[in-house]
């Protein structure tokens, strides 16, 4: 196996080359398995989940959701409004991920993304930030962050 730097140069170097086969291949996700609380792949998963020329950002929304990383709260409210047109459904699944990242994150930031998701114009969205909501105290157990947020 490639050591930590070798992979963070062939992920940076796919980032600027718009290389989806290689941002699409296990050694660039091997990476966020391995290395994900490191800062500088932190900045890598961000922007490749803002970047729209591959199709890992279901992978990529998982390990963000798996690191519960309070840093990321913007990009993963981005994702959550993204279509993502390779998805025969434009990527719902991801979009669902993402609003339960936000939810795992569990920081007052992630808490008041949800209510901005709650009013998109995506019905589908909106109601999977309701239910992240809803289920808010219930599921503090899967948090990184306890915030409890007055609910009256």
């Amino acid at each position: 196996m490639l050591n930590f730097d070798t992979q963070l140069w062939i992920a940076n170097d796919a980032l600027k080359r718009r290389a989806p086969n290689i941002v699409d291949d296990a050694c660039v996700l091997h990476l966020f398995d391995e290395h994900g609380s490191d800062p500088r792949v932190l900045e890598l998963g961000i922007a490749l989940l803002d970047a729209d020329w591959h199709e890992s950002h279901e992978e990529l929304g998982q390990h963000l959701q798996w690191l519960r990383a309070p840093e990321r709260v913007d990009a993963l409210y981005r994702a959550s409004l993204r279509i993502y047109p390779y998805h025969y459904d434009g990527g719902i699944a991801i979009r669902r991920r993402c609003t339960w990242a936000l939810a795992d994150i569990g920081d007052q930031t992630a808490f008041d993304a949800l209510p901005r998701l709650c009013g998109s114009t995506d019905r589908q969205v909106a109601l999977f930030a309701f239910k992240r909501l809803r289920g808010w105290l219930r599921e503090r157990p899967r948090k990184r962050f306890v915030y409890s947020p007055r609910l009256d």
